[in-house]
């Protein structure tokens, strides 16, 4: 049986993760802001893009999937969907909205399967436009972690 100790001790190892996680994705994000008006990308800024997509892609899976899941756990509350998952962190303040979140969701999906250049290219802006709100709910999540359960 895992014991409430226990679930928070996950809690925190998921946490540091995406804390070191998303430091990369911030670094990535000041790097590719000033590629967002350019039509054409060289192949540096197309290795900066492909960095934070992918970086966006774990970031936001382990927000989703590993963090706000485990915060269910610790509350007891059924796992459900990533649709309740994503409601449920809404209804906790840790985002702003649950459409963004869903696009954010869905934006996730589509970089892992998108093959076509011009679709990266709009999957490049949509990535810069969503990050900033990734950031602030990751922000707004290590705020409720410490004030709900003051081990953190």
């Amino acid at each position: 049986m895992t014991t409430q100790t226990d679930k928070i001790k996950i809690l925190i190892s998921y946490l540091d993760t995406l804390k070191d996680s998303s430091n990369t994705l911030q670094h990535s994000l000041k790097q590719c802001e000033p590629l967002l008006d350019k039509s054409h990308y060289s192949i540096e800024d197309l290795d900066k893009l492909e960095a934070l997509t992918s970086r966006y892609s774990r970031v936001s899976d382990i927000l989703i999937q590993k963090v706000f899941r485990a915060i269910d756990q610790i509350e007891l509350v059924a796992e459900g969907s990533i649709i309740d998952s994503i409601n449920r962190a809404a209804k906790r303040k840790l985002i702003s909205s649950t459409d963004d979140f869903i696009n954010i969701r869905e934006l996730r999906n589509t970089i892992s399967h998108e093959y076509k250049e011009e679709g990266l290219n709009e999957i490049f802006k949509i990535c810069i436009r969503y990050t900033p709100k990734v950031l602030l709910s990751i922000e707004n999540t290590f705020k409720y972690c410490k004030e709900k359960y003051e081990t953190l």
